[in-house]
């Protein structure tokens, strides 16, 4: 999810202990080895692992049963993925570091690592006992009680930060400064504390002061604020402290993770996957990365490899939270409700609480228009946790995209409370405010909205031309939508564009979310797309409403295209035959199966318009040569569920390769 994510970055925890404190009180006569030791650190933290590995083990096996070397040697193995060696080379120092809160927390997290959280856990407990004023072992037992379900136990661990607060000496250790300051962040979303009144506080007297006044080489503080700031979606923050972090160590999975996901929420999907293959190609089973890859091919609707990313992070731990909730929506997506279930038997099994689960399952089924199921997952992940800004702002969106206007203003609200950094909500919550004060006017099958005070005469006007094309669309499509159909006007294109993305800009001036079709008014002087012929617009949209409800939503994007540019009065004009004229001659005509992206994801400059008239053709030719029925025989496939490959062959006759 986007993400004030609660998965565990083991790597931090791991990887704070690095440091000259580790081999600095070695004794006179194990010099050598202390210089191999210390050798093998700065190695370690300069992310030559394979390296640090070698001359680790180069101390030979009564070295490795020390608890710095053995700690040592883990990190650098778990770094590589190899997690299991790693839990074996701290355990090998039992018996020196049973009563060592150090190796204790060691212990934790390389249990944690594999998903022995239970095991961890009661190895946690020990580290923070004998050790209570270290924010690490503060840190570690948090996050495992959290991982276990049992967040108000994980509140009053993280409560107890205040020792370490009260005694001043974190100031000058930064494997002290950052863990408290992801404690803080911890801490004030289990409370749903306000992220502007704590953020500006954790980043700059915790982080910042951690790699600028204490030690500039530590970039787990770069990783550790990329990871803060993007969750308080502070994107080119983010990506400043991750670019930092891999200037001092440029072997860094999970910054090369951090990265791959600001690729991917900037819709930049090769360069998502190119980052995190780059972050598997150092550790094959780093969980940032397996979710970032997770979630980005998901979005590019590959949801075979989606699931395939998901699991890999299970192979090594098979109870990670965030994997196995993918990997239920990526089940879920494929139409696969058993394998999704019992993901979700295996994430309820370690946490009964989890609300990543639902939430995850929500915002994929809602990124596939199935906003009825999505809905009963966000308020399930609300209700297991009130404080998750994240499903509220979720359920929040949701609402905008089905027309539940009061619903969605008290979501977001909700959700502004706890995290009001989000600019979408604060342009949703702006855009809610001003359209309290618009005219409406209710008809047989529609509710018209326009801002009265610049566009009141619209109102009858589309009321009528609405009620005018209800029967002829119904009609072309044999379906009628059961919920009266919204249409909103706005006054200006920046409204219009908020609307519908959150943001000032999108280039159209009429979309459509199913029920909800938004246009913005004609204007010369209060659009930069000036006048237009709002009807034909008008026409289309709705043209989406019903076939979007004919399908349950699960019309491909191209398909509803197709017939709502059929519908217009001017579907073939002179620069649309252009358009085709131009890509038969070049070869640019878009694969059936890759159609969607033309309207999407454009690669070129005149993809979109290609795209509509390319699809149009596509509809005419099939109704050319099949007849209409097959339109409509299609239309009840893709309402089944069925996907579009089989939709093909069993009602054209021929597969999406050969069309």
């Amino acid at each position: 999810m986007k993400h004030q994510t609660t998965r565990w970055t083991w790597t931090l925890a791991l990887l704070l202990a690095a440091s000259p404190a580790v081999w600095a009180e070695a004794p006179l006569d194990t010099q050598p080895a202390s210089t191999a030791m210390k050798r093998g650190a700065d190695l370690l933290r300069s992310g030559k692992y394979d390296q640090a590995i070698k001359v680790l083990r180069g101390l030979g096996d009564d070295r490795l049963g020390e608890v710095g070397v053995a700690i040592l040697l883990d990190q650098a193995l778990a770094m590589r993925g190899r997690y299991d060696k790693a839990l074996k080379a701290v355990a090998a120092a039992q018996g020196h570091g049973a009563e060592d809160p150090a190796w204790q927390r060691a212990m934790a997290e390389a249990l944690g690592r594999v998903g022995r959280y239970e095991d961890a856990l009661a190895h946690a407990r020990r580290a923070h006992e004998s050790a209570p004023t270290s924010a690490p072992a503060i840190l570690t037992l948090g996050r495992l009680l959290e991982a276990l379900g049992r967040p108000d136990e994980a509140q009053r661990v993280y409560e107890t930060m205040q020792r370490v607060l009260a005694d001043g000496a974190y100031k000058t250790l930064a494997d002290q400064l950052v863990p408290l300051g992801q404690i803080l962040d911890r801490y004030a979303l289990l409370k749903g504390l306000k992220a502007s009144e704590q953020a500006n506080n954790i980043f700059n007297n915790y982080f910042q002061v951690a790699y600028q006044d204490v030690d500039e080489s530590c970039w787990q503080a770069h990783v550790a604020a990329g990871q803060f700031t993007l969750g308080k979606h502070r994107l080119l923050t983010a990506e400043s402290e991750f670019t930092a972090a891999l200037k001092i160590n440029p072997k860094l999975p999970v910054a090369l993770a951090g990265l791959a996901e600001l690729a991917f929420r900037d819709w930049q999907f090769e360069r998502c996957i190119d980052l995190t293959d780059k972050a598997l190609a150092i550790n094959p089973v780093c969980a940032e990365a397996l979710a970032v890859k997770a979630q980005c091919l998901l979005q590019w609707r590959k949801l075979d490899q989606a699931l395939s990313a998901a699991t890999q992070a299970l192979q090594a731990n098979p109870n990670d939270e965030q994997a196995l909730s993918l990997a239920a929506a990526a089940s879920v997506r494929l139409g696969r409700l058993d394998d999704a279930e019992q993901y979700a038997k295996r994430v309820r099994a370690v946490n009964p609480r989890s609300w990543i689960l639902p939430a995850t399952i929500a915002q994929w089924l809602s990124a596939g228009r199935q906003f009825d199921q999505a809905e009963d997952h966000f308020k399930n992940a609300v209700d297991l946790a009130p404080n998750a800004a994240e499903a509220l702002t979720g359920l929040g969106l949701l609402y905008m995209q089905t027309g539940q206007e009061d619903l969605a203003r008290e979501a977001l609200k909700r959700a502004h409370e706890i995290d009001d950094f989000r600019a979408d909500v604060v342009n949703y919550l702006n855009l809610l405010k001003r359209m309290q004060a618009f005219e409406t006017l209710e008809t047989p099958h529609f509710i018209i909205a326009v801002d009265g005070a610049d566009d009141a005469v619209l109102l009858r006007q589309v009321a009528d031309e609405a009620e005018r094309i209800y029967a002829e669309v119904c009609k072309d499509f044999a379906h009628e939508p059961s919920q009266k159909t919204k249409i909103q006007i706005f006054p200006t294109h920046s409204q219009f564009s908020i609307r519908i993305t959150g943001k000032g800009w999108i280039g159209t001036v009429g979309a459509c979310t199913g029920r909800v079709i938004v246009m913005v008014a004609p204007s010369d002087a209060r659009s930069q797309f000036g006048t237009y012929n709002w009807a034909t617009v008008l026409r289309h949209e709705f043209t989406h409403t019903v076939t979007l409800s004919a399908t349950k939503n699960r019309i491909p994007h191209w398909f509803t295209e197709a017939c709502a540019v059929w519908q217009q009065p001017d579907r073939r004009n002179f620069d649309s035959v252009q358009a085709l004229v131009a890509a038969v001659r070049d070869g640019r005509l878009m694969p059936i199966r890759q159609l969607d992206w033309g309207f999407i994801r454009p690669q070129r400059r005149g993809d979109r318009s290609l795209a509509y008239a390319q699809s149009e053709l596509v509809m005419e030719f099939i109704i050319e040569t099949k007849g209409f029925d097959a339109i409509l025989a299609m239309l009840k496939a893709f309402r089944d569920g069925q996907r579009q490959e089989d939709v093909f062959r069993k009602i054209l006759g021929v597969s999406e390769s050969r069309f």
